[in-house]
């Protein structure tokens, strides 16, 4: 039963609530001030740091403001701005008078007279303009005549005007005026102030020129900003709004606020961590350079560097680096693997060092051998993409053929003429198609040839084997590469013995069966000064360790004695381009043909490095190896070839039609981490923060076997991938390549996809990387080439040797030239031995056998680099007057200007120790204003050069020779230098020989 409720009793009254009350009361100012504490603090950190910001930035500035004062005052001390300063004075002393007349005609005539006349003016105009709209909307034609009598006596009114005097007195007079008049009073007051604004400017043109001049040579002196510029950060800081700093790319509706923490990025000075007490996340974007060129107001932040741009509570948001976001900031030593996304198509992407590094290793590791990765194989997909033109054409021709057939008998049987024509018509209509298809067709077989000439793998070809290699060295060498020749590009397979030997069994046995033509041994004393001058070094090293020197493109040859024979090295060095014939295949085919270039060597030259070589052994002894000659061997080690994947790099008999047996990485970066192998190594991949593509590339690359750690795998079910013995470095550099080839969600218009003469920029690097050009010749201002590293080459008396700087060679040289000069660098049909342009150059410019593809594709990538067109017109120079020849011809012989003591003279004896090319290439070889440029500041050009510069001094609009003239010279008032270029392009055998003659004087 429900007990009775007490009805008497009041819990209001009989209980307190001042328990629950102040518990509440405490509960919800807790929640208040946890509100507030999260609101302010929580989820707004980015206060803080912009107070830290403010705080920080401002006492740099007030410290480095006294530096950039006495900087500043230093260089206004300095006796060239001191120089400027006083013909600043004297020029706007000069311009005063007239400038100060000027402003007062213009501020108390000219101005006041116009306004006078516009006010009166607009008022009679305004009549005008309302009546006209009335005559325009007018249908009726007697009314229209009314109103335009109503304008003829708007402008036949008389209007008073008080105009100021002209003169700027400041007198003022009434003028009657009717509106023509006044409207050519306006226009020409107008104009009259228009010319005093010009005149001024015109006067103030030599002071502002000297402003300008000073100016520029306070920026150029002053590293960083002035003072005043200082101060203006300082005022800012001041007035600084503590506010979120956002970025929004309105055309993909991307939003970026990093620079609500990352104040200093975009600051005009540089700030380190140490200036801002240590605080790394205010430091300036690490180039300016790159920050002008991808304007974040235009590119955003995230979209290069990852992370979450949106996010301000935290940094681990903000950077995106957990589990709920899929694009983490890149770590800072893979910046720059947002590179890649938009400039996927290049092959070198300026100011991203680290990226091209992983792209080069990429390609000289030999990667592509067994992962395709686009970009990366362009002349065999090149040549695809020409094969199936060719097909498509084929079946075209076919098919019009057969109609063509079926016409011509239609036409045969049909009855009616005018039916019969037709078909015949259609029949003649098809063979011209065909013939036009055969042109198409015919311009791609040229380009097939071209194609299959430069289609290679990336490793040597192996069906030379047995000519080439000693036999009991291959397994050695296939058990372990770094062994023999550490730093090999080849890497170290897991093979088993067993499996060595089946290998080894199975390239013996499917070798070429050929002989070598015998040669008498050379001097091998002679040939290690060969192979250390001629530019070996440039792609070839020799030594080890730290005794190692050279370029490291190609093998390492300290112990190549070891393993290959005499005649094979006489004959690869002669002409690498040689081969044994295949009986297999088809003799007229096209071949690839080798990077190896031919040097041009003599053949008692070849004979002598090749006895070089041939001492470039140890005392290593080897097994004999007669497993190798095992058919049943052979049979097996043809499948664990197919398994390890070695056609993918190397020609091999039998398996020429071999494909990559790797994953393809063109867009690895985008694959989920889910579906990357971490094997066993999963759970501790989470627990220790590697579970991402970071982590998984780095370990991979590090120990390509790592992921088989606790696998219960037989032999051959293990991972395939070698080790390529990377450095950390390599590793990095390779990651960083690899965490950019994402499928990028950015619209076209962010990459970097040119279409013009920029893309020729791009199909050269590939060939200069290729090709190794880089080995001899310095390209970019901020690369060396392996020959400057080369002991021999840092002796001051060699570095003259070294081959010519190609900076500027689009702007230097003629198309033309350089065609033929990469065609045939002997620049002769039958003296081949020898340098065709630098003859006293010990380095040898080799032959490389280019398609006329690749030939043309790098003339285009040095005029490109150097904006210059394809198309170059000889420029009317000047003939020279008897008078200027002389002049000339005495300037050469002058000791001031000894011209022919460096450069060449076809002198044989002369010649040996010369410095530069004959004067009589220029107007063959040169463009010149190019040379023009050159003679002025040659070091500006190509720093380090051994021209002398400041041969010349400017000498008001022209420039004169800074040395000691002839007297011959006096009264000559045209440009020296201009006239040294026209002598140059105009020089003759005969005049070149009459200067020899003559010597300096």
């Amino acid at each position: 039963m429900q007990k009775p409720v007490d009805t008497d009793v009041d819990p209001v009254v009989t209980k307190s609530l001042s328990v629950p009350l102040l518990i509440s009361t405490l509960i919800l100012t807790f929640s208040l001030v946890w509100a507030i504490y999260d609101e302010v603090y929580v989820m707004r950190p980015w206060k803080n740091f912009q107070s830290d910001f403010i705080e920080l930035y401002s006492s740099f500035l007030t410290r480095l403001k006294p530096r950039q004062a006495a900087a500043e005052a230093e260089v206004k001390e300095s006796p060239e701005y001191q120089a400027l300063q006083q013909d600043l004075e004297a020029a706007e002393e000069l311009a005063a008078q007239r400038v100060k007349e000027i402003d007062t005609v213009v501020r108390r005539g000219v101005t006041p007279r116009l306004l006078a006349a516009r006010l009166s003016f607009q008022i009679l105009k305004s009549e005008i303009d309302a009546i006209t709209y009335q005559i325009e909307t007018e249908t009726s034609e007697s009314a229209k005549q009314s109103l335009q009598k109503d304008i003829d006596e708007i402008k036949a009114r008389v209007v008073e005007v008080d105009l100021a005097s002209e003169d700027g007195s400041g007198e003022v007079e009434t003028v009657e005026m009717k509106f023509e008049a006044l409207q050519a009073e306006f226009l020409r007051l107008q104009e009259r102030r228009v010319a005093l604004q010009a005149e001024r400017a015109k006067v103030l043109e030599p002071a502002s020129e000297i402003r300008a001049e000073r100016d520029a040579l306070l920026a150029d002196r002053l590293a960083g900003l002035t003072a005043q510029q200082v101060d203006g950060l300082v005022n800012r800081m001041e007035n600084f709004n503590i506010d979120i700093k956002q970025i929004h790319l309105n055309d993909i509706d991307w939003v970026d606020r990093c620079e609500s923490c990352h104040l200093g990025i975009r600051e005009p000075i540089t700030i380190n961590a140490e200036d801002v007490g240590g605080r790394a996340e205010f430091v300036s974007h690490p180039s300016l350079d790159l920050l002008r060129i991808h304007d974040p107001e235009q590119f955003g932040c995230s979209t290069c560097h990852n992370g979450n741009g949106r996010a301000t509570r935290s940094v681990v948001k903000g950077h995106g680096r957990h589990k709920f976001w899929l694009w983490p900031l890149w770590h800072k030593e893979n910046m720059q693997a947002g590179c890649h996304q938009c400039h996927a198509r290049e092959v070198i992407t300026e100011q991203a060092d680290v990226l091209n590094k992983g792209r080069t290793l990429f390609l000289n590791k030999g990667c592509w051998g067994c992962h395709r990765f686009e970009g990366f194989d362009r002349e065999s997909d090149e040549l695809a993409a020409v094969r199936q033109q060719m097909k498509i054409l084929d079946d075209r021709r076919n098919a019009n053929l057969k109609e063509q057939r079926e016409s011509i008998a239609a036409g045969d049987v049909v009855e009616d003429m005018e039916e019969a024509d037709a078909l015949y018509a259609r029949a003649d209509l098809l063979s011209l198609r065909n013939a036009k298809l055969d042109a198409e067709y015919d311009a791609l077989k040229v380009e097939e040839k071209s194609l299959v000439l430069e289609t290679r793998k990336f490793g040597p070809n192996l069906k030379e084997i047995k000519v080439k290699l000693r036999k009991e060295w291959i397994p050695v060498w296939l058990t372990n590469p770094h062994e023999f020749r550490p730093g090999t590009k080849m890497p170290e397979f897991r093979l088993l013995e067993d499996e060595v030997q089946k290998i080894s069994a199975y390239l013996w046995q499917n070798g070429i069966e050929g002989e070598l033509a015998s040669h008498p041994p050379g001097d091998p004393e002679r040939g290690k000064e060969l192979f250390g001058t001629r530019g070996c070094l440039g792609c070839h090293s020799m030594g080890e360790g730290d005794a190692r020197e050279g370029g490291n493109f190609a093998a390492n040859l300290t112990r190549v004695g070891e393993k290959t024979n005499y005649d094979f090295l006489v004959r690869w060095i002669n002409d690498p381009s040689e081969v044994t014939p295949d009986p297999e295949a088809d003799a007229d085919a096209p071949h690839p043909i080798p990077i190896m270039p031919s040097l041009r060597l003599s053949i008692d030259e070849v004979r002598d490095v090749a006895s070089y070589l041939m001492t470039r052994k140890t005392d290593a002894t080897y097994e004999p190896a007669d497993y190798m000659d095992d058919p049943a061997m052979a049979e097996e080690g043809m499948a664990l070839i197919r398994h390890y994947g070695c056609a993918g790099c190397h020609e091999i008999r039998g398996l020429e039609l071999e494909g990559r047996i790797g994953t393809e990485l063109t867009l690895e970066g985008s694959k989920p981490v889910e579906r990357l192998d971490f094997a066993l190594l999963t759970h501790q991949a989470e627990m220790e923060g590697w579970y991402n593509h970071k982590g998984f590339f780095e370990r991979k690359l590090k120990d390509p076997a790592i992921y088989d750690q606790g696998k219960m795998r037989v032999h051959l079910e293990k991972l395939r991938m070698p080790n390529f013995h990377l450095s950390d470095d390599e590793i990095t550099a390779l990651t960083t390549f690899l965490l950019g080839a994402v499928d990028t969600n950015l619209p076209a218009h962010y990459r970097y996809e040119p279409e013009d003469d920029r893309r020729y920029i791009q199909e050269g690097w590939w060939i200069v990387r290729r090709y190794n050009c880089v080995g001899c010749h310095q390209i970019s201002f901020s690369g060396q080439s392996a020959l400057m590293s080369v002991p021999l080459y840092e002796d001051p008396d060699w570095q003259e040797q070294l081959p010519p700087q190609l900076y500027t060679q689009g702007a230097r040289v003629q198309p033309d030239w350089l065609i033929r000069f990469l065609d045939n660098p002997a620049l002769h049909e039958t003296d081949i031995h020898r340098n065709g342009m630098r003859t006293y150059l010990e380095a040898r410019m080799p032959t490389f056998h280019f398609s006329e593809r690749q030939v043309m594709k790098l003339s285009r990538f040095f005029m490109a680099r150097s904006s210059q067109s394809m198309t170059h017109v000889d420029p009317d120079l000047e003939p020279l007057t008897a008078q200027e020849t002389s002049l000339a011809r005495r300037l050469f012989q002058s000791r001031g200007a000894p011209c022919l003591r460096c450069h060449m003279t076809g002198n044989p004896s002369h010649d040996r120790d010369a410095t530069a090319p004959n004067f009589l290439t220029a107007s063959t070889r040169l463009k010149p204003d190019w040379t023009y440029r050159w003679m002025l500041e040659p070091a500006k050009i190509a720093p380090g050069t051994a021209m002398p510069s400041e041969l010349f001094r400017k000498e008001e609009d022209r420039w004169v020779f800074a040395g000691p003239l002839p007297a011959a010279f006096e009264g000559y008032e045209k440009d020296h230098a201009d006239l040294l270029v026209r002598y140059m392009f105009q020089l003759t055998p005969a005049e070149l020989r009459r200067l020899t003659a003559a010597g300096v004087q």
